[in-house]
């Protein structure tokens, strides 16, 4: 097993700071970059991929560390009536497969339930698609993305 892998035991998930804006990014395009996506692609998704401090304080943006390094993160947003939106789910490349994205996904469900949401909606990576369907959510639809002829899948869970 890999050593990264051994270490989930002792991660923590707490809430992102403005601060760790940068640091968000950065392992969010890292994250995106693992699926082999071309240097092309990921500079058309460099916005979308921007986690600002601004953002941080308008969401519910909390952070998976182990030791002092980030490893992973996730963002809810938008509490519309009684859906929110999982809006990041990125895990640093070498923690991907160990099930730190499960763990988070699961803080974000718990999370979510505290927020008193009945359902989580995500637009979801073509990659990531098996991940969120093994934790209850199901494909609804799907939406164009920025980049024209490729389409997200649009997911949801219920939570009640």
């Amino acid at each position: 097993m890999d050593k990264m892998c051994l270490r989930i035991a002792e991660m923590k998930i707490e809430a992102a700071k403005a601060g760790d804006s940068s640091l968000l990014t950065e392992l969010a395009m890292a994250s995106k970059a693992y699926w082999n996506y071309t240097p092309q692609q990921l500079n058309e998704w460099k916005d979308e991929l921007t986690v600002t401090e601004q953002y941080i304080a308008e969401r519910h943006v909390y952070k998976c560390i182990c030791g002092s390094k980030i490893v992973g993160f996730y963002a809810l947003s938008g509490l519309v009536g009684s859906i929110i939106s999982l809006d990041f789910l990125f895990v640093l490349p070498d923690y991907i497969g160990c099930g730190l994205g499960s763990l988070l996904a699961e803080h974000a469900i718990e999370m979510s339930k505290q927020l008193l949401a009945e359902a989580i909606m995500l637009d979801a990576d073509p990659n990531a698609t098996a991940f969120y369907e093994k934790l209850g959510f199901e494909v609804l639809g799907q939406k164009e993305s920025t980049i024209p002829g490729r389409y997200l899948p649009v997911m949801r869970k219920m939570l009640s």
